[in-house]
């Protein structure tokens, strides 16, 4: 039986093959390296439609092609088992020899990305195995598996974004938190406070549940763009009960 994929070009031409074997999948992966835009992600598309990649056994909307299965794919498995946790379909990439392929493409809700990932296992430098990254893709994932500085870390993945100029972004996972860096993120001028913020912020609440003061009640939660607490729902508060300069005091006090 035939299969016809369509080709990243402007010209959309089409080439037809019996089976799909591992030598077209590469000729379509060393495209990549040209392809830009529209053309890029209709690239991506056609390679997920190619056939060649396959559930992965016990794991949910985790796929990968027969080569994957080397002494790497536990810290792939890892990180993609992290990408399906926050909505993504994972196709592990094969790495066919003598072309520089990055790892995943990952699928949320119709839109594609393809991802390079570096596990950050020891105190290596971040930014020497993002520069590593540079011409296999616009797109980096970072699983954070150790300790590292969240202020040093800001910087490297600045660093990178300075020398790589079509670099897009630069994801990074630390147990169950995401913080997708793109190129308007750092050049925020409050990038490292920010960053810093939400890398090293709790998953936990800091403060959380129901403060009786008289004849008030006064609850706290995480700011949703987790920049730190905010007092809201003030319930029957009456008037005097309690002056609104010490609810402000409790809030910087518990915020810290």
């Amino acid at each position: 039986m035939h299969k016809i994929f369509m080709m990243g070009f402007v010209d959309f031409h089409y080439f037809c093959v019996k089976e799909t074997t591992m030598n077209d999948i590469a000729l379509e992966l060393a495209r990549l390296h040209v392809l830009k835009g529209a053309d890029f992600v209709r690239q991506l598309k056609m390679l997920v439609l190619s056939g060649i990649f396959k559930p992965v056994e016990n794991e949910r909307d985790i796929f990968a092609a027969d080569a994957n299965h080397h002494e790497d794919f536990p810290s792939l498995l890892d990180a993609a088992r992290k990408a399906v946790a926050h909505g993504n379909k994972v196709y592990i990439l094969p790495n066919p020899n003598g072309i520089r392929t990055a790892d995943f493409i990952f699928e949320n809700k119709g839109i594609y990305k393809m991802y390079d990932l570096k596990t950050i296992t020891g105190q290596s430098s971040i930014e020497n195995r993002l520069l590593e990254s540079i011409g296999q893709t616009y797109h980096v994932l970072l699983n954070i598996c150790t300790t590292y500085n969240s202020r040093l870390m800001a910087i490297q993945i600045r660093n990178y974004f300075n020398v790589y100029p079509d670099a897009l972004e630069v994801l990074v996972y630390k147990g169950k938190k995401t913080i997708s860096v793109t190129r308007r993120f750092v050049e925020n001028p409050l990038y490292l406070i920010q960053f810093t913020k939400k890398y090293e912020q709790s998953k936990k609440p800091l403060l959380s549940g129901s403060f009786d003061f008289g004849a008030g009640s006064i609850r706290a939660y995480p700011h949703a763009e987790n920049t730190g607490l905010v007092i809201s729902d003030i319930a029957k508060v009456q008037q005097n009960s309690f002056p609104a300069m010490v609810l402000w005091k409790i809030f910087i006090i518990t915020s810290l």
